[in-house]
């Protein structure tokens, strides 16, 4: 029996939260033997077996004993996030084959220096540790997760209803749909626009809305631990980031039905180039990406049920390519791999 541990030691509740808990899920259904370790107010601690490291910082050394301890006794060690790779490798020693980081964005590992192999959850973030760390043996799993297809609109609200969902931070690029909206106002344009989340950025923003005249437009909906009913009420889902490795959330607006409407910028554009599911706001940089952003969804509002059909297909496909059995799949031949009966 493959003992395997799910290591995940922040406490928020963003993307990378989310996928370390589908991993908990997936690698359930691959071993009976799955434990958790973390923040005892994180994502796992009420999933299964789980063992409480509460990191006080990346140079934590008790949580780093903590984990060398459960090391021992186990086979394989998936960790998510750099303070539970660095924590992990840093004492592993002889174990550090058994680790495998699951790298969720580009900045730069400086721990994976001990490591021997890990996984990329994009093809972006795929090039970047192979160039950055050409001594890893590097698996491609793209993020997947436990996706419900849920019946496709035939139709669109009156005045259009547009929304974003992510951290409310400045990566995320929140502020750059907010000008675009308020440009598309001056010009007699209608809408609402829904703002889902909960980060350092919301006093912000909401000054943004307040005096780009769009109070009357917005609402703000803090955080959503079920995020499928709101994706399902919107008739176009906005990713507008300036930095997105992947995009989770792509994944569970398309699943819910919803057209969608992404940055030309890394993980987006490995979900959505050339296969006609989504549109790509194309930008040279930052400063033009308004813009561009203004044009698209001028577009939109002027023809909202063009992108119903793109919707049907961008559904079909993230059901086929991103749900949890592609991802139990991919996971399976790893575990397999390294199986002390393999």
């Amino acid at each position: 029996m493959v003992k395997i541990l799910n290591i995940m030691l922040a406490k928020g509740r963003g993307g990378l939260e989310t996928m370390a808990l589908t991993y908990h899920h997936a690698l359930s259904e691959i071993s009976p033997n799955v434990t958790n370790l973390g923040h005892d107010d994180g994502q796992l601690k009420d999933q299964g077996r789980f063992v409480k490291v509460k990191a006080q910082s990346d140079l934590d050394f008790w949580a780093a004993l903590q984990i060398k301890m459960a090391l021992k006794s186990a086979d394989l060690a998936f960790t998510h996030g750099n303070r539970a790779a660095g924590l992990s490798l840093m004492f592993a020693g002889k174990d550090n084959h058994k680790i495998i980081p699951v790298v969720h964005n580009f900045r730069y590992k400086s721990h994976l220096k001990w490591a021997s192999q890990a996984i990329a959850v994009s093809k972006s973030v795929e090039a970047a540790l192979r160039r950055d760390h050409p001594h890893l043996n590097v698996h491609l799993i793209e993020n997947f997760l436990p996706l419900i297809a849920h019946d496709l609109k035939t139709y669109n609200q009156v005045p259009p209803h547009i929304g974003v969902l992510g951290r409310l931070h400045k990566n995320k690029g929140f502020d750059r749909l907010i000008t675009a909206l308020a440009a598309l106002k001056s010009e007699g344009h209608q809408f609402s626009l829904s703002i889902a989340g909960t980060g350092p950025e919301e006093s912000s923003l909401r000054n943004l809305v307040r005096n780009s005249d769009l109070e009357r437009e917005t609402e703000f909906l803090g955080w959503l631990e079920d995020p499928a009913p709101y994706l399902r009420s919107l008739d176009l889902f906005v990713l507008p980031s300036r930095t997105e490795p992947f995009g989770i959330v792509l994944l569970e607006a398309m699943a819910a039905g919803s057209p969608v409407m992404a940055s030309g910028i890394e993980g987006p554009l490995d979900l959505l180039s050339g296969k006609n599911i989504g549109i790509i706001i194309q930008s040279d940089n930052d400063s033009t990406f308004t813009e561009a952003l203004t044009n698209d969804l001028r577009s939109y509002l002027i023809n909202p049920s063009a992108l119903l059909p793109m919707a049907k297909r961008a559904q079909e496909t993230v059901l086929k390519h991103y749900d949890m059995k592609a991802g139990v799949r991919a996971l399976k031949a790893i575990v397999n791999a390294k199986s002390p009966l393999a």
